[in-house]
C-alpha cells in the first residue's frame, strides 16, 4: 500500500481526501504547512511516504518552497500540489519538481486511483 501525506489547513480537503482513500493516508494537524521536510516526516513515525499533496491555500510560495525542498532531499516523494491558482503558479511548480497541480474541487478520488497510488 502507497503512504499518502496532507498537509493542509482545510477540513474539506481532508474529508475528500479521506473518502477518496478509503482512509488511507495520513493528514498532518490542521495549520499552516510545514516548514520543511524533516517538520513533516517527525509526525510520520519513521515512514517515508510515496505522496505527499500540499494545499497551497493563502500561501503559495510556501507550499512552493517546501515542494522545491522535497524535490532536492526526497526526489522519489511525489509532490502533488493544490492550488486554484494553477495557470499562475505551473511554471514555479514545475521548477519546484511538483508532479501533479490538483484544483481544490477537482476529483481526487480519479487522481489517486489513475495514477495507482491508492489500490
Amino acid at each position: 500500500m502507497s503512504r499518502i501525506v496532507l498537509a493542509t489547513a482545510s477540513a474539506e480537503l481532508k474529508e475528500r481526501v479521506r473518502k477518496a482513500t478509503d482512509g488511507a493516508y495520513v493528514s498532518l494537524p490542521l495549520g499552516p504547512l510545514p516548514p520543511d521536510p524533516a517538520h513533516l516526516f517527525a509526525h510520520l513515525d519513521q515512514v517515508t511516504p510515496n505522496v505527499v499533496v500540499l494545499d497551497s491555500g493563502a500561501v503559495p510560495e510556501a507550499a512552493l518552497e517546501l515542494a522545491a525542498q522535497f524535490d532536492a532531499q526526497c526526489p522519489s516523494i511525489s509532490v502533488i500540489l493544490v492550488s486554484d491558482t494553477a495557470p499562475e503558479v505551473s511554471l514555479a511548480a514545475m521548477r519546484a519538481g511538483v508532479r501533479d497541480i490538483l484544483h481544490p474541487a477537482a476529483d481526487i478520488f480519479t487522481l489517486f486511483h489513475r495514477r495507482g497510488t491508492v489500490s
